[in-house]
């Protein structure tokens, strides 16, 4: 079996079954406007999946491993956000990103094998 199959006449990749799953992931660094946390929520949950460190400075250097649980993945979303303040205190969301789990994993995929090229 194997995990990702090319689609010749399509631009993206297609993902196969099973619909539902464990996403694991990698957040190594990034460049903010603010000093935040990323957190990773994901199929509109209340809580985040995942949480990094409290950013030291605006060019971020976390190198954290994750994961959580995607429930269907033709109608889940996985939803990134910048939280200025630490674990515990009120959330002051900073930015967000949220995209259909489909097409995240598919862009993700592919700029991966972008990259690996």
């Amino acid at each position: 079996m194997s995990l990702l199959h090319l689609v010749p006449d399509q631009s993206c990749l297609s993902l196969p079954y099973p619909e539902s799953g464990v996403i694991i992931f990698n957040v190594k660094s990034g460049r903010l406007h603010q000093k935040g946390r990323l957190e990773v929520l994901l199929d509109d949950g209340y809580w985040p999946a995942f949480s990094t460190t409290r950013a030291r400075s605006t060019n971020a250097q976390w190198d954290h491993v994750g994961e959580g649980f995607i429930k269907e993945l033709d109608f889940g979303r996985v939803w990134l956000r910048l939280n200025e303040n630490e674990e515990g205190d009120k959330d002051d969301v900073i930015s967000e990103f949220k995209c259909e789990a489909r097409r995240f994993l598919e862009q993700t995929l592919v700029s991966f094998l972008l990259d690996v090229e």
